[in-house]
């Protein structure tokens, strides 16, 4: 797994990975890229040469934000920097594996027939979520999945109904 680019729905520029202690699921070139790019915060604005922190991350799941505190990182969270070394740390919630899927909307609760299990995407309950077609209202989140992962509880009703419509999970984005 390579590193990704992530960030809001207006700008794209983090860099990082999903957590894992398993070097198979985070590789060590790409844990060692994390924490190569995480620079202790003199105070000073703009340093020409930061100083890199090569402790901010351990495999044991600790996040150290420089002259701050620690941070503890559950597998599967997100553990981004800024271009200027800066470290994030994103819920899996906030930002799931897989951003898309598609599903029918009705003017309820309910969103059904979605493509695939979503629980697989890494959706979970109080992941925020949107359409395409703008028919969910700002705000709304997975209140519940059923067993099967292909129908969701929303926290607030569609405002109209669209058959196979994008879904989106999640406040980031990233490829």
């Amino acid at each position: 797994m390579a590193l990704k680019t992530a960030g809001s729905l207006t700008t794209s520029n983090l860099k990082g990975a999903q957590f894992s202690h398993d070097p198979g699921a985070l590789s060590n070139a790409d844990f060692a890229s994390i924490v190569e790019t995480i620079y202790y915060d003199t105070g000073a604005p703009a340093v020409a040469f930061p100083k890199v922190f090569p402790e901010a991350l351990s495999r044991a799941g600790l996040l150290y934000i420089p002259d701050r505190g620690v941070l503890k990182v559950k597998e599967t969270d997100w553990v981004l920097y800024t271009p200027d070394g800066w470290p994030i740390l994103l819920s899996q919630r906030s930002l799931p594996k897989t951003l898309t899927a598609t599903g029918d909307t009705h003017t309820s609760t309910t969103l059904n027939n979605m493509s695939v299990n979503v629980t697989t995407l890494g959706w979970m309950v109080g992941t925020p979520i949107s359409s395409s077609n703008g028919d969910l209202p700002a705000g709304c989140y997975i209140k519940a999945i059923s067993a099967d992962g292909k129908t969701i509880t929303l926290s607030a009703a569609a405002t109209g109904t669209n058959v196979g419509g994008t879904i989106t999970a999640g406040c980031f984005t990233h490829s």
